[in-house]
């Protein structure tokens, strides 16, 4: 008694392959006791990837392509994976400099992850101090921080691939807060910009930001345009 097939399943929705590197893919042909489970595999776009007799998948270039495995039995039984091809890492970057946190309050920043058509850029997030500042992984290169007590910490971004590494220092303090302004905005004869400021807290002021506008002058006394 002949068993045709019935359903051919693969083991995942994705799967992934470096250039020039194989991969072998995983199924399930049902039911058990077919009498002929032997698959046809074909790739959409072999200048991406390739796939063999025996479905292992060679990548090629970067890029996005699907393989399809047939039954051989005559029962036109088909299933399809989506194979994604692309580079090792090859290092990592933050996104910012320096960060500035409020105690309780939270940002989000990220790594970038080089170079952009790396196939892996998950990235594992730790905090050298996580009293002073925690890191949550959010998707990908991204995290989220959350200032939790005053002070200076480092978080420290790894790849899953390769293992690179990168750091971004972060203060926790009050930024929004006790930070005055004294007397007027004034420009000296070589058109310098000075104020003067003043910190009614108990913290060192690490930051300031001012947004200012002009629109005439040129002579001392005024700012020019």
């Amino acid at each position: 008694i002949v068993q045709p097939v019935t359903r051919i399943s693969f083991n995942s929705k994705t799967a992934l392959v470096y250039l020039n590197e194989t991969t072998q893919l995983e199924w399930t042909v049902e039911p058990d006791n077919a009498t002929n489970k032997i698959l046809a595999f074909k790739s959409a776009k072999e200048a991406i990837a390739t796939v063999d007799a025996a479905g292992i998948v060679t990548g090629v270039k970067s890029g996005k392509t699907t393989v399809t495995a047939t039954a051989t039995d005559g029962s036109k039984r088909k299933a399809s994976i989506t194979v994604h091809a692309g580079k090792h890492v090859e290092g990592v970057r933050m996104y910012r400099r320096h960060a500035y946190i409020d105690p309780g309050q939270s940002a989000t920043t990220k790594a970038i992850v080089e170079p952009k058509d790396a196939l892996n850029k998950n990235t594992i997030w730790t905090s050298s101090n996580p009293s002073i500042v925690t890191a949550e992984a959010t998707k990908g290169e991204q995290v989220k921080i959350t200032g939790m007590n005053y002070g200076d910490a480092v978080i420290t971004a790894t790849t899953e691939d390769g293992g690179f590494q990168a750091e971004l220092p972060v203060t926790v303090g009050d930024f929004d807060y006790g930070v005055a302004f004294l007397g007027d905005i004034g420009w000296d004869e070589d058109a310098k910009f000075t104020i003067s400021v003043r910190n009614d807290s108990n913290f060192v002021i690490t930051q300031i930001t001012a947004v200012i506008s002009v629109n005439n002058g040129g002579e001392p006394g005024n700012p020019p345009v």
